[in-house]
Formats: structure tokens, sequence, C-alpha cells
């Protein structure tokens, strides 16, 4: 075991990474017996329940159009933790733990409030179901160099790359040619500078455009 799996669920992406990871089992699970696919389907609609943005539903008639707050429907089949709760967590692979990562970091999206399975896996029911699949995270050594220290470009084949966005003039592709190090601090320094230039230009409240 490379670190503790509670480390995992102390914040909202290692929840996710953990709750991808539960999925995978699950659909893993469905495909073995279909009879399971009560599962997937509790959680996902717990997940669309969770959703801040899901959509409401619309009337249009009487004194005009209005929206109305779609109804809360329990599941027949158990709670999101009954369906994460048993599951087999078999022993995870590189391929694995890629996929659950990708999704984990392709659903990121900071500039918005976190999405129904985000909310869904800061539930303390999961806490249970999530620390299994944690245990199975940790325990799998293809997890063992995501605690390796991040070596310069100079030491070595280059590891680390920059990602390339259309804007060539700003954002550069291929690896990083200079000392990973510099290249961090000078990131951090851009953003303190944009955080205190935000605290004297902006609005206080979390909540403001």
């Amino acid at each position: 075991m490379f670190f503790e799996p509670d480390t995992l669920l102390a914040g909202p992406r290692g929840r996710r990474l953990c709750f991808e990871v539960a999925m995978a089992a699950v659909e893993r699970m469905i495909e073995a017996d279909a009879r399971e696919q009560w599962r997937a389907s509790t959680v996902r609609h717990a997940a669309r329940q969770a959703d801040p943005d899901r959509p409401v539903a619309r009337a249009y008639f009487g004194w005009g159009a209005r929206e109305m707050p779609r109804p809360r429907r329990e599941s027949s089949t158990g709670s999101p933790a009954d369906a994460l709760t048993g599951i087999p967590l078999a022993r995870l692979g590189d391929a694995d733990l890629l996929a659950a990562l990708t999704m984990t970091v392709s659903r990121a999206a900071y500039w918005q409030p976190p999405d129904g399975e985000d909310m869904l896996a800061a539930d303390p029911e999961l806490r249970g179901p999530l620390l299994r699949a944690a245990g199975a995270i940790v325990a799998s050594p293809a997890v063992a160099w995501w605690l390796d220290a991040f070596g310069d470009a100079g030491s070595g084949p280059p590891r680390q790359w920059a990602v390339g966005w259309e804007d060539e003039a700003h954002h550069g592709t291929g690896p990083v040619q200079r000392p990973v190090s510099g290249v961090l601090r000078e990131w951090g320094e851009h953003v303190r500078a944009c955080e205190e230039r935000s605290r004297r230009e902006r609005p206080l409240d979390p909540a403001a455009n």
C-alpha cells in the first residue's frame, strides 16, 4: 500500500476517482449478470437528482410560462450506498486506473458548481463504498509512480508535457524543455498575482458571475 485510502477521500477529485472505479466495477457486474442493472440505474438517478443544473419541468399554461422543480423519485431498488456496497473490486491495473483517472480529470470544471456525480460522491452515506474503492486503488502496484518525484527535463527522457491549445502563441506543445521546478514557480507567481487582483477588483460573493 503506497498511501492511506483516506487520502483519496479528502478532496473532490480523489472522491471522484473512487466513484469512477466503483462504477466501472458495477458495469463489470452487470456484464456478468444483467439483473444487477439496478445498481447503475440507482446511482445514475441519484446523481441526476443531485446535479444543481439538472433540467426543470416547464409549464406553458395558466398565467404564463413558469418553471417547476422536477419531483424527487426515490428508487424502489435501494439507495446509491446499497448499489455500491458489496461489488467485487478486482485487482486494478494500469488500464483500469487510467480510464478512471481520465474521466476524473475530464469532468473537473472548477469554474462552476460540482456536477451530480461529484455531489453524490461527497455524500457521507457513500463513504463506506468509496473507501473500499480507495483501498483497491492504493493497493494496486499501478499507482506506485503517483508518489514519484518529477524529474527535470535534463535528467532523462522528459515525462512532463504541456497541453496544446488553439492559441499556439500562448500555449506551447510537446515536452517541457525547461526545469519543471522553474515552470511551476512561474505558474504559481502568476496565479498569486491573479488572486491578488481578483481580491481588489472582483465581487466577494463566490456565487457572483
